[in-house]
């Protein structure tokens, strides 16, 4: 695999670390010759010294025969000018793209990203579901088409323990995948009664897998 990573900062730097160890070729374009120059010091790639929204600095990194571009410099305006011209230009199969701020992450998608990272929302996520909601975590998101994939881990007083999943009830754009329990795994029928610290997986729509996760964890 060749990768193109545009931006040497921290997540850059890291990312580098990561690919080099597994093996894959890696080059690596920023403006800062400090940076660069550590790079090149600590790890197996090859370097350009260069402003990476330059189209003849891309083609001088052969980004052409790119099987994935990250772009990842702290500035969000140049990650979209540089996934635009890796999709527009170079024909790169997969690009992804850091979004410093959530409100550009629709400019990401827009200049063509096959992927967008987006640390500010992640780590709101992650605040939610570990001091607001412990009991449910967040598995895949799909924000083009509003759905999410969500584990639910049924409290030791929640509402629903001995009630058959018949018994439960489940919005419309919102079902059970699984249900783990212990180290089984149960395909969901309408006769299973619900077990404290059973894991239910729910898939559908962004508000009735919230709304779905909140009947199921609510408490006496």
């Amino acid at each position: 695999m060749f990768v193109v990573v545009v931006g040497a900062g921290h997540i850059g730097t890291h990312l580098v670390e990561y690919l080099s160890e597994r093996g894959v070729t890696v080059v690596v374009i920023d403006k800062s010759e400090r940076k660069c120059q550590y790079i090149a010091d600590n790890y197996d790639a090859h370097i350009y010294v260069g402003d990476g929204t330059n189209e003849e600095v891309l083609r001088m990194a052969e980004t052409e025969e790119a099987d994935v571009l990250v772009a990842v410099t702290d500035d969000d305006y140049a990650n979209a000018k540089i996934c635009k011209l890796a999709k527009t230009k170079f024909g790169v199969p997969y690009v992804v793209v850091l979004s410093n701020s959530p409100k550009h992450k629709r400019m990401m998608e827009e200049a063509g990203a096959d992927y967008v990272i987006c640390p500010v929302e992640q780590t709101y996520q992650a605040f939610e579901e570990a001091v607001e909601k412990p009991h449910i975590r967040t598995v895949h998101v799909d924000r083009e088409r509003r759905c999410k994939v969500v584990r639910v881990r049924i409290p030791l007083n929640a509402k629903v323990i001995g009630k058959r999943l018949s018994e439960i009830p489940k919005p419309e754009k919102a079902n059970i995948g699984v249900i783990a329990r212990g180290d089984r795994i149960l395909v969901p029928h309408d006769y299973i009664r619900v077990h404290a610290k059973d894991y239910f997986y729910l898939v559908g729509s962004f508000e009735d897998v919230d709304e779905f996760a909140h009947i199921l964890t609510e408490t006496e």
